[in-house]
């Protein structure tokens, strides 16, 4: 028995290791190909225009318009993994979304596993799909 768990009165052993089910990962949501127009950016500051290029229920990938050539939104360089973004153009009401990457003027994003806009979202993609 270590010292420690010794003076305290206790013994000590590690925890088993923490088992989690994946079953229900966001990559499990079947991706679109879609060209969408949307807005997106940072709560209270200015938009910028994009393309969602690819869609699904738990995120998008979208092509930001012009971004190497007249970025002058800093919000858009100085972006962070799990910063928040609202997201215009796919519902009818803004979506809440965090970053994933930004690279090669894709911008990555992921939305709320929150069931009543996964349905929105569906709904939303299979609209696009019959377009």
């Amino acid at each position: 028995m270590p010292l420690r768990s010794t003076l305290i009165g206790f013994s000590w052993k590690q925890p088993p290791p923490l088992e989690m089910s994946y079953k229900d990962s966001r990559r499990d949501d079947e991706r679109f190909e879609v060209h969408r127009a949307v807005l997106i950016g940072p709560p209270g500051r200015l938009p910028m225009t994009g393309f969602a290029v690819n869609l699904s229920a738990s995120g998008a990938a979208i092509q930001i318009d012009d971004w190497d050539i007249t970025c002058r939104e800093a919000w858009l360089i100085a972006l962070n993994q799990s910063d928040e973004l609202w997201l215009a153009g796919l519902l009818p009401d803004c979506i809440s979304c965090w970053v994933v990457t930004f690279d090669d003027g894709v911008l990555r994003v992921h939305f709320s596993r929150e069931a009543g806009l996964r349905h929105l979202l569906r709904e939303a993609i299979e609209r696009l799909r019959a377009a």
